[in-house]
């Protein structure tokens, strides 16, 4: 039996765009969680796109560096 994941923080770190005028915009942040008694965390970097007027999803790149350097691609 698979233990279950709780999801406990979201801390964004840094957005590029994604204002309304936008039609892309990226986000950093790290995601805090619980799977079972263990807690752990993960770094990702996401791309999302406007699609009819909505925010879709559209990428995502787990960092194990800087995300300032990845935001500036």
């Amino acid at each position: 039996m698979m233990d279950v994941t709780s999801w406990d923080r979201l801390e964004i770190l840094i957005t590029d765009k994604g204002e309304k005028s936008d039609t892309i915009g990226q986000v950093a942040f790290n995601a805090f969680f619980h799977q079972g008694s263990r807690a752990d965390s993960f770094y990702e970097c996401s791309r999302f796109s406007k699609l009819n007027g909505r925010w879709v999803f559209f990428r995502f790149v787990l960092i194990f560096g800087n995300a300032y350097s990845f935001l500036s691609r």
